[in-house]
């Protein structure tokens, strides 16, 4: 149900890489008039990004433009841990779904305390790509709703619960809500 896309670029300066991927975003765009297109310099986006976050739907990025637009977006959620990826091919149907990258020095707590949430997320973007539609949203709300009523949380969201008892208290949401 995505109707906009922004291609996030820096072809006024990088004319050669930038500069095609803009022209294929613009070109393929004139193909589905359908889907409002706009394209960004990485710069404006960024700062667009942080200042009014809700009028993204998709941002289509070469590959560090997006790594940075992540590392923004995380910090405005208040952690890398609450994000996933998806990587499609939709000539094949193929997909990787993924957690957002994160180094372990960005990640201080102990492995026992890792937030699971992406990892949980990403499962949710699986099942929905495999059509599982009704235990992808089951999961997601249970994940969504431990957060939200702070029923638990790992170091990284303030809390100082562990991985397993964050991934129990999903658990026992899950049974709740059948």
């Amino acid at each position: 149900n995505r109707k906009k896309i922004v291609a996030i670029h820096k072809a006024n300066i990088i004319k050669m890489g930038d500069g095609l991927f803009l022209s294929v975003c613009r070109e393929v765009s004139a193909q589905h008039p359908n889907i409002q297109f706009k394209d960004l310099i990485v710069d404006n986006a960024a700062m667009q990004l942080v200042m009014r976050p809700m009028q993204f739907d998709i941002m289509l990025c070469p590959n560090l433009y997006g790594n940075i637009m992540v590392s923004i977006a995380s910090g405005l959620v208040g952690s890398s841990a609450l994000i996933a990826g998806v990587n499609y091919n939709p000539q094949n149907g193929l997909a990787v779904f993924e957690s957002a990258a994160r180094s372990v020095d960005e990640c201080p707590h102990y492995l026992e305390q890792t937030n699971p949430c992406s990892f949980l997320f990403a499962t949710t973007k699986l099942l929905k790509h495999i059509n599982e539609r009704n235990f992808s949203e089951k999961l997601e709300s249970s994940i969504r709703s431990v957060i939200k009523n702070k029923l638990c949380s790992t170091p990284d969201i303030g809390g100082s619960a562990n991985t397993d008892e964050f991934i129990e208290s999903v658990e026992k949401d899950l049974k709740i809500n059948k």
